[in-house]
């Protein structure tokens, strides 16, 4: 392959990432913050690959707190999320017609301890809104980094 790849994220692996991948099958690999992605377009256009890799846990930082203000907070997540990664996708999808590898959100910020009568906090709330994202990204790789972790950890159990 030895081309570009670019990964879009608000999460703090890449220095790591970007190490291993430099040395592999990619020329450069460039990382853009989520929130500087129109200012480098020309990074997107020139990018053999895309990755995007958010955290949900930096995008609605207040989750635990919100919740217990306002039940209507599980609604308003998923439609924030949702539209939130459709522009990206958009934004995106409008520099470059390369693939797009999207890692799908997880929910290891909950507090296994947080539970609410018989019911965790937010169950299911993330697989909902990666549905969604998967559903989104029609000709586009969807990878759910939850039940991927689901499985390795059961395989290894």
């Amino acid at each position: 392959m030895k081309g570009n790849l670019v990964i879009i994220s608000n999460i703090v692996f890449e220095p790591y990432l970007k190490k291993y991948l430099d040395k592999t099958v990619f020329r450069k690999v460039s990382s853009i913050p989520v929130n500087e992605i129109g200012a480098n377009d020309e990074i997107v256009r020139e990018a053999e690959a895309v990755v995007i890799c958010l955290n949900f846990d930096v995008l609605f930082p207040d989750i635990q707190s919100e919740e217990k203000k306002d039940g209507s907070f599980y609604k308003k997540a998923i439609e924030c999320s949702v539209c939130f990664s459709k522009a990206i996708y958009r934004q995106v999808r409008g520099v470059t017609k390369e693939r797009i590898i999207w890692f799908g959100f997880e929910d290891y910020y909950l507090h296994g301890d947080a539970v609410y009568g018989t019911l965790l906090p937010f169950h299911g709330l993330i697989d909902t809104i990666n549905q969604m994202i998967e559903k989104m990204l029609v000709d586009d790789v969807f990878i759910d980094m939850k039940r991927l972790i689901a499985r390795v950890g059961t395989a290894d159990a």
